[in-house]
């Protein structure tokens, strides 16, 4: 087992890595496997555990009375090239589990990921500014989103079975999202299955709302089962 340290000070802080909130430039890491090419990561069975418990109860969304600030992302792939990832088992993150961020021809193979319900901001997989990643027969739990698919980011496919019970959430804030298939996902008691956000609001200054941001186009559901905590299997908004 890969076990985070629980001292604040001693995360990575890299101005080059920004997180999704645009307005945040100091972000911090804790694994981090930058501009790799041909690579393949077999994890066999050990665990890396975050220990993000420390760092949710000093959360905004836990606690109302303390400031906004960036917990670190557990594991983030950046500028990688034709990368497998087998049998990754993070539970706990600080924030976001696994980030891949401006890299291509990515496959997330039994991926295990995994959070209390209530903890704040631990996405389970972020795709940001990345092209051919493919996530496949995973199994997902956690507090916030599951998968999230951000800005700048083209064929992202889930074709095998994947498990989740918390949410997926594809973002765009400007241009187009289309061309989109959900498909063969196992859901239990999700909060929010999936949704399409134009308008997706989590940063620490006030954003601005509009009625459409994107243009949304050609999206598909096919064979996804289980069920909603709310009723509701997907939204667009």
């Amino acid at each position: 087992m890969i076990v985070a340290s629980n001292d604040h000070s001693e995360y990575r802080r890299d101005r080059r890595h920004w997180l999704v909130l645009e307005n945040v430039r100091d972000c911090r890491h804790w694994l981090v496997l930058e501009n790799i090419t041909n690579f393949i990561v077999k994890a066999g069975q050990g665990t890396i555990d975050g220990i993000g418990e420390i760092w949710w109860k000093i959360s905004c969304k836990i606690n109302e009375t303390k400031p906004c600030t960036p917990a670190p992302t557990a594991v983030t792939f950046y500028g990688c090239k034709n990368l497998k990832v087998f049998g990754l088992n993070v539970k706990n993150a600080q924030q976001m589990h696994v980030r891949f961020e401006q890299s291509v021809n990515v496959q997330a193979h039994n991926v295990m990921l995994t959070a209390p319900e209530k903890s704040p901001n631990t996405d389970g997989i972020l795709v940001t500014g990345s092209q051919n990643v493919q996530i496949i027969s995973s199994v997902i739990r956690t507090g916030d989103d599951c998968i999230c698919i951000v800005n700048g980011s083209s064929n992202v496919h889930k074709p095998w079975m994947l498990y989740v019970d918390q949410d997926m959430e594809s973002e765009e804030d400007h241009g187009m999202l289309k061309n989109v298939t959900f498909q063969n996902i196992v859901m239990e008691n999700v909060t929010n299955p999936i949704i399409i956000d134009q308008n997706h609001c989590d940063q620490y200054t006030p954003y601005e709302e509009h009625e459409s941001a994107a243009q949304v186009k050609d999206i598909i559901y096919k064979n996804i089962i289980g069920s909603s905590a709310k009723g509701k299997w997907h939204q667009i908004r």
